[in-house]
C-alpha cells in the first residue's frame, strides 16, 4: 500500500499534482494480524481521527476542506471531522469537481 501510494504520489506530481501526506489505517476489530487488531480504533473510519490528525499535522481549516469518498463511512467521518462530504460512486471525476465548485458550502453566503 505505502509503496503504491508513493507511486501514485510521484506520478500526479508530474502532472503538478501536490499531494502533502497519504494517511492510512491498518487497524480493524476482525484484523489477521494481532498487531493491528482494534475494536474501534480512533482513524478507522467513520472515525475522525485521520482528519483530524491531517488538519493538526498540516495546519488544515477542516470548515474550508472537502472529503471525497465512495462509501457512507467516509461522509460520516467528514461529518464528524466538520467536513463537507462527497461520494463518489464510479462518476466521471470531473463531473463531480465541477458539481463540488457549484455546491454552496455553509457560511459562503455570509
Amino acid at each position: 500500500m505505502w509503496a503504491f501510494n508513493a507511486e501514485l504520489v510521484d506520478l500526479l506530481a508530474t502532472r503538478g499534482a501536490v499531494i502533502d501526506a497519504v494517511y492510512a489505517c491498518p487497524f480493524l476489530p476482525d484484523a489477521p494480524v494481532a498487531a493491528y487488531a482494534h475494536p474501534d480504533h480512533p482513524d478507522r473510519k467513520p472515525n475522525p481521527g485521520m482528519l483530524l490528525r491531517a488538519a493538526r499535522d498540516l495546519d488544515l481549516d477542516l470548515s474550508r476542506s472537502i472529503l471525497i469518498g465512495d462509501r457512507d463511512s467516509d461522509l460520516l467521518a467528514a461529518e464528524r471531522a466538520g467536513v463537507a462530504g462527497y461520494l463518489f460512486r464510479c462518476q466521471n471525476l470531473d463531473e463531480l469537481a465541477r458539481t463540488i465548485g457549484t455546491t454552496p458550502r455553509p457560511g459562503d453566503d455570509e
